[in-house]
């Protein structure tokens, strides 16, 4: 095997890893987080290990209070079919 062809697959083995890395996101028991995939909101992550899709999408904090996430830009009122189900969850046991 050639230099050139073990440096290409490091590299490629180094972009895997970091893809799977940005690819799961674990969540603090009694905490949510909503999940913005290209600038729009997804879904609402419960606490544990979550898969994200990497590389287009990033997660911010709910205040289930008044049901806002803040991003670094603004804040964002929680979509109506998410309160729903963020009510039914009731994290406080």
């Amino acid at each position: 095997m050639s230099l050139g062809q073990t440096v290409v697959g490091a590299m490629l083995f180094g972009f895997l890893l970091i893809t799977a890395y940005k690819s799961v996101r674990i969540v603090d028991e009694g905490e949510m987080e909503a999940l913005f995939t290209f600038g729009e909101m997804d879904r609402v992550l419960y606490p544990g290990l979550n898969y994200i899709p990497p590389y287009v999408s990033k997660t911010y904090p709910i205040d289930t209070e008044e049901m806002q996430v803040e991003t670094k830009n603004s804040v964002v009122s929680i979509p109506q079919e998410f309160r729903q189900e963020i009510r039914k969850s009731d994290l406080t046991d």
